[in-house]
């Protein structure tokens, strides 16, 4: 069975929350948990938080399932896109 973790991003509109952007981190779950763990951000969530940043798990023909989450401001995010594209990059071009 093929897994593969993502890092999804969400923000708050009128309707509620929306996806509005994923990165791809592969299928090492290591890699995957790394990335996510180095991220800024609030574990709690209320109701004025603005941006969701999950991590997510995906099997072939399931459902994702959300194993973290943080809440982030708008410079959070912008730091927390730099750490994830870094270290994707990183992974991918250069370790394997």
């Amino acid at each position: 069975m093929d897994t593969v973790y993502n890092i999804v991003v969400s923000i708050r509109t009128m309707q509620g929350m929306m996806e509005t952007g994923k990165f791809y981190l592969g299928a090492d779950e290591d890699f995957a948990q790394s990335v996510f763990d180095n991220l800024e951000g609030d574990l709690t969530a209320d109701d004025d938080v603005l941006i969701r940043v999950d991590l997510e798990k995906k099997e072939s023909n399931m459902l994702p399932v959300r194993l973290k989450r943080i809440c982030c401001t708008l410079n959070q995010y912008a730091h927390n896109c730099k750490i994830i594209t870094r270290d994707v990059f990183k992974f991918f071009a250069l370790e394997q």
